[in-house]
């Protein structure tokens, strides 16, 4: 993180250099309380305390909103996540982004309610899950089956193999 923040504040002092400094730089991110926000907010705090850089954070409704504000140049500098940056700049044709830093590596964990019956993700075989979250685009993207680009669904074990797989259990 502490690499980010030195490399962004070198960047931005370096490109505004000859710009008013006073002017606000917009930095889009996701609302308060994120990760995003938290993390946008301190590069803002070093980029104005290290570089005399007026960045807003401008918190916006989620990772398809940031994007396009970057792109069509309503914001400065945005924080997303790295697959909805990549599938938006090449499924969205927003041409006018690119990727400039990763600032964290995000380890995730699933679980569910105890009386779910499953213990580790193989337990999710034969298994519906829901599709269709429009705050994030890429869980679809990454749910279906590429040669065929529909909802990727696990096929169901019959007879013997059934048979086994429920006395494992």
């Amino acid at each position: 993180m502490l690499n980010l923040v030195r490399c962004t504040t070198a960047g931005a002092a370096f490109a505004y250099a000859g710009a008013a400094l006073a002017q606000a730089v917009g930095f889009a991110t996701l609302p308060p309380g994120s990760l995003n926000h938290t993390t946008a907010s301190a590069v803002a705090k070093v980029l104005k305390e290290k570089a005399g850089i007026n960045m807003l954070v401008q918190p916006t409704a989620g990772d398809n909103v940031i994007i396009p504000m970057v792109n069509r140049g309503e914001s400065t500098m945005g924080i997303a996540n790295a697959p909805e940056t990549a599938m938006a700049i090449k499924e969205a044709k927003q041409s006018d982004v690119r990727l400039i830093a990763v600032a964290h590596t995000l380890q995730t964990a699933f679980f569910v309610r105890k009386d779910s019956g499953l213990r580790r993700i193989a337990d999710m075989k034969s298994r519906r899950v829901e599709l269709g979250y429009s705050a994030m685009r890429t869980i679809d993207a990454y749910a279906r089956d590429p040669r065929h680009g529909r909802p990727h669904r696990a096929r169901r074990k019959s007879g013997a193999r059934a048979q086994r797989g429920a006395r494992r259990g």
